[in-house]
């Protein structure tokens, strides 16, 4: 805190920035005012394992930003919680993923995500957009640190796109910038990836593949409107059946994943290996038909597959962290909008 009072010193020796968009964090949230925001560079905080230290990734627009859980954790967090159970549910290192959005012009970063799980006591079930706060990790609200903290996560990571489908994605960046503002206003809603009668007798568990039909998970959104609304496919991604049916019976996590509520049968808490036992089966949605060349693909979408895909380059990380005054000259911020970060200063979480 002591730095921004020299920071306000340096602003009276220099001229400020003036602004045409007086327009607030939480104004662009509450109106998904994503057309706003900037192709700028933003340094993330990330870490590969729980006893590494944090190193920066600068993100470009659309990068993505992956999450998974320490399933190995003997924090209570994991030991009984729903959090749990959907991370081990996903096989994989990766059980969650996020966009980089842009920047506003006070440098705040904006994230966009799709997920089940709680953020900051907050139940988002829909597709939201998280202010992010400034470089290196600066001014990150706590809702949004919740989404990358250590404990809940053993790896937060991101990738960038190969640079000739970045020109695609510029290319039709008013697109998907319309598809996903909208999605955004009218809340998007997370559709479980698996779908069943509610008959008992009924022994047939179906993957839901279905596009941007009736919701989506974090995975399957995004890999439908970069494919819908750019033209950028993503191809084996999709984790078979078969596949699944292996993890949940033989994996050492995906034996102790229990059959989420909306999907239960049975009415009382069971793992899916026990349910799977008793002759369940699980069923492929219809193939998706890529627009790219027609060819088609069977499976749940996962992360960690994404991950792996080869649409996607490491990001150059580097240890070094800027002060805070560096990074507030680089916006060259004016008095009034210092004093609205101020207010978020203790907030600084990195």
């Amino acid at each position: 805190m002591k730095y921004l009072f020299f920071y306000i010193f340096f602003l009276l020796l220099f001229p400020s920035k003036s602004y045409s968009q007086n327009i607030t964090p939480d104004e662009i949230i509450k109106d998904s005012r994503i057309d706003l925001l900037y192709d700028e560079i933003y340094y993330f905080p990330a870490f590969k394992s729980q006893n590494e230290e944090a190193v920066y990734l600068p993100l470009r627009k659309w990068d993505i930003i992956f999450a998974g859980a320490d399933l190995n954790s003997t924090q209570e967090v994991h030991l009984n919680s729903d959090i749990y159970n959907i991370a081990a549910g996903i096989p994989g290192s990766y059980d969650h993923i996020m966009i980089y959005m842009g920047k506003d012009d006070s440098g705040n970063a904006y994230i966009a995500e799709l997920t089940i799980s709680p953020s900051y006591n907050q139940n988002i079930t829909y597709l939201a957009l998280l202010n992010f706060g400034m470089d290196f990790g600066y001014f990150m609200p706590d809702a949004s640190y919740s989404r990358i903290k250590r404990g809940d996560n053993g790896v937060v990571w991101a990738k960038t796109f190969k640079e000739n489908l970045r020109i695609q994605l510029k290319i039709n960046e008013d697109k998907l910038t319309a598809r996903i503002k909208n999605d955004l206003i009218n809340k998007f809603p997370y559709q479980l990836e698996f779908r069943h009668s509610g008959n008992i007798l009924d022994t047939k568990v179906y993957l839901v593949d279905d596009g941007l039909e009736g919701g989506g998970s974090c995975s399957d959104y995004w890999m439908v409107v970069f494919e819908e609304y750019a033209g950028v496919c993503f191809y084996n991604i999709r984790i078979s059946p078969d596949d699944l049916y292996n993890y949940f019976l033989n994996d050492k996590y995906g034996r102790e994943v229990f059959v989420p509520t909306a999907i239960n049968p049975l009415g009382f808490d069971i793992y899916i290996k026990d349910l799977l036992g008793m002759g369940y089966k699980i069923i492929p949605d219809k193939p998706h038909t890529y627009i790219c060349d027609s060819s088609n693909s069977t499976g749940l979408i996962i992360p960690s597959l994404i991950y792996e895909n080869e649409n996607l380059l490491d990001i150059p990380e580097t240890s070094k962290k800027k002060g805070l005054i560096e990074v507030l000259a680089e916006h060259n911020l004016s008095l009034n909008i210092l004093r609205k970060l101020i207010k978020g200063a203790l907030n600084n979480n990195y």
